[in-house]
C-alpha cells in the first residue's frame, strides 16, 4: 500500500523473528529508546512495544512483538 502512496492504517503490526539469542528482545527495547543491557536474560515471554513513527508525514504507530 505505501508504494502505491494508498497507506491508509494508522496502525502497523510486525514481528521480530529469529534464533534464541540473536538479540530481538534488545532490538524491540531499542526501538521504544530503553537502555542496552550487556548481561543476557533469556526471554520468558512473548514481548510487545508500541512507537509512533513519522511515515510520508503522516504518525503511524508501529507494534512490535516477538516470541521465543
Amino acid at each position: 500500500d505505501r508504494r502505491k502512496g494508498k497507506l491508509r492504517r494508522n496502525v502497523l503490526l510486525g514481528y521480530v523473528i529469529g534464533a534464541a539469542g540473536s538479540g530481538k528482545t534488545s532490538l524491540l527495547r531499542a526501538f521504544v529508546g530503553r537502555k542496552f543491557s550487556e548481561q543476557y536474560e533469556p526471554t520468558k515471554r512473548m514481548n510487545s512495544v508500541v512507537n509512533s513513527v513519522d511515515l510520508d508525514g503522516r504518525e503511524v504507530y508501529l507494534v512490535v512483538s516477538n516470541n521465543d
